[in-house]
């Protein structure tokens, strides 16, 4: 499993699955975590399938809202094992100074 290293889009992808699934009780649909992420369907489901790669979910083939958090997911939105992949820093990437930095030169 490589949990360290996940892309910006794919914790928030995480964290949204997450989210729906204590909200509701069961996992979203993909066009549930697009609409919220504002970006497509097929985009989603990269971020799902890099998910799965990295140890982050689990998913019944082609079934829908059978997407299942990993203990080590569950560690990393607590906080614990997250490692960014620009600078190393252990944490979501919003806590990370490089992170507001990058955002800052994007807009300028």
């Amino acid at each position: 499993m490589n949990m360290e290293i996940l892309t910006t889009k794919q914790f928030e992808a995480l964290k949204i699955i997450a989210e729906h699934i204590k909200e509701h009780g069961i996992s979203p649909i993909l066009g549930e975590i697009a609409a919220k992420m504002s970006i497509q369907k097929p985009t989603v489901y990269g971020h799902v399938l890099g998910l799965v790669a990295a140890g982050a979910l689990t998913k019944k083939t082609r079934a829908q809202r059978s997407l299942i958090l990993t203990e080590d997911a569950e560690a990393l939105l607590a906080g614990l094992g997250r490692r960014c992949v620009a600078c190393g820093h252990r944490g979501p990437p919003a806590e990370t100074s490089h992170a507001k930095q990058a955002r800052t030169k994007a807009d300028a």
